[in-house]
């Protein structure tokens, strides 16, 4: 089972129920289009732009990072200010037990550009030690949204983004079936209802070759990852 498979069976297993199993083919791939959304988010994208700035230069691809990885952190590199710049690497530095999914966690806890305010799941978020040491992240991200060009940046490499978007969505699609067939010989009836009402796929080229992690915030499933050419397939 190829990796993307596996990806739609996580993401499907707490949005499906019992009564689904009957579906026919149709209506279910409606069911699955509905309830999973592939799609872009520009407070991801300001996140690892902070990462990537501050000093988040993992890769485990052997030919490199990303074209669009490598052009985002050289325009970072002349566009932000020098004193702001500093400051994200001390806190980088600061925070180096904190992974990317830690990060993400706090930055989707906000309202996201550009006032990046916490919302009404910080409460319960920050009860996690590691969320909690994240407290100031908010405060940077608002502060490099406003004060770099952050949306001109996303601009100029947002087709490329749609691009890997509409070939993930397809990718998507045209596995249900497989996955569906998968689920039809598995425990899935005892699943139940899951803990997620909705999942978002959030494709992200500024993160690690193949990396991907995923949590919960309110009834939202959300994946962040960088696909891979697997994934495509």
């Amino acid at each position: 089972m190829s990796r993307l498979v596996v990806l739609i069976f996580a993401l499907m297993i707490p949005l499906s129920t019992v009564g689904q199993l009957s579906q026919g083919k149709g209506e279910l791939e409606k069911s699955v289009e509905r309830r999973v959304e592939v799609t872009e988010n520009k407070t991801i994208f300001t996140l690892f732009c902070l990462l990537n700035l501050g000093g988040y230069d993992a890769e485990n691809n052997p030919d490199g990072m990303h074209p669009v990885r490598v052009r985002v952190r050289e325009q970072l590199v002349h566009t932000v200010r020098p004193e702001l710049a500093k400051r994200i690497r001390d806190f980088y530095r600061q925070h180096s037990s904190a992974q990317p999914s830690d990060y993400s966690v706090v930055a989707m806890s906000t309202s996201g550009p550009p006032d990046f305010r916490f919302t009404a799941e910080w409460p319960e978020v920050s009860k996690e030690a590691s969320f909690a040491a994240l407290v100031d992240l908010p405060v940077l991200l608002r502060e490099l949204y406003t004060s770099a060009p952050i949306e001109e940046i996303y601009a100029g490499v947002r087709p490329d983004y749609r691009k890997c978007i509409d070939e993930y969505r397809t990718a998507v699609l045209a596995q249900v079936a497989k996955v569906m067939a998968y689920c039809r010989t598995s425990a899935l009836s005892s699943a139940g209802g899951g803990d997620a009402a909705h999942a978002v796929v959030i494709p992200n080229l500024l993160l690690s070759f193949s990396r991907a992690f995923g949590f919960v915030l309110d009834d939202t499933f959300d994946s962040i990852r960088r696909p891979s050419v697997e994934d495509r397939l």
